[in-house]
């Protein structure tokens, strides 16, 4: 099979691999992509590609479209929400604590704590409480 072809089938079994990361049927992906169960199917069949529109459609669902294109995953983004909630924890701990903490320990403190929780995009207030009680 050339190299060609070989990539078009890919993209097929990508797609379907992504839907079910996501926990998805065919029917629930096509309604988020704006098309029917059938040409989600033919999609994921490769019999047919999807258009632009229907990429973004389910990129906004969490699909890693760039990883279907280029067969490369996206690096991932900044969880906002999530950084903000913590930011501001570590905000209250410190005025809590009662002594001065340096804007250096500070974002340390921040960066340990985002990279802790991100993989679960919630925080464990537990596992906060304990690397707040390793910090003197």
């Amino acid at each position: 099979m050339s190299e060609k072809r070989q990539e078009n089938r890919l993209f097929g079994k990508n797609l379907k691999i992504e839907r079910l990361r996501l926990g998805l049927n065919q029917s629930e992906l096509a309604q988020i992509g704006g098309v029917s169960k059938a040409t989600q199917v033919a999609y994921e069949a490769d019999s047919t590609r999807p258009d632009a529109a229907y990429l973004a459609r389910v990129s906004e669902a969490g699909v890693d479209v760039h990883w279907l294109l280029t067969g490369r995953r996206a690096a991932p983004g900044v969880q906002w929400e999530l950084l903000f909630e913590i930011s501001a924890l570590v905000d209250e701990w410190i005025g809590e604590r009662g002594k001065p903490t340096p804007p250096a320990e500070r974002n340390d403190l921040l960066r340990n704590l985002y990279a802790q929780f991100c993989a679960d995009n919630r925080i464990d207030i537990e596992q906060m409480r304990a690397t707040f009680r390793l910090v003197k």
